[in-house]
């Protein structure tokens, strides 16, 4: 579970596990860019199979689940997922994965920064109010 996310990041039930199933064989026999499905669509198919509504959140956690249990290369893109064997579509994929990554690394730092500061800045109010 993520913090502050503890609602939408709460391992899988029993039911979304046979979504992890039913998807990574949807995903094997639907491969490469042409079977873009987008994360409402993937919801649908749910829906259709196992006539159980399931939240977006919920599906991009399957997703993470399938991709860190047996298919990594279910690729995201801003068209939606799709699932590929193609090494060029997987290594521009990775660049973006470590590109995203950055970015949210160069987001904590500066906030790892600015709770220094704002410590800092306690610590000296206190200390001037101590004389």
């Amino acid at each position: 579970m993520l913090k502050n996310f503890e609602k939408i990041t709460i391992e899988l039930s029993p039911i979304e596990l046979e979504y992890v199933e039913f998807l990574g064989q949807w995903f094997m026999h639907n491969k490469g860019k042409e079977n873009t499905v987008k994360n409402g669509d993937i919801a649908k198919l749910i829906k259709t199979a196992f006539d159980k509504k399931i939240a977006d959140s919920r599906v991009r956690k399957v997703l993470q689940f399938l991709r860190t249990n047996g298919l990594p290369n279910i690729i995201a893109t801003s068209n939606g997922y799709f699932y590929s064997d193609d090494i060029a579509e997987i290594e521009a994929w990775i660049i973006s994965l470590k590109q995203r990554e950055a970015a949210i690394r160069q987001i904590r730092e500066k906030a790892e920064r600015e709770v220094e500061i704002l410590k800092f800045s306690k610590y000296a109010r206190r200390q001037i109010a101590m004389f």
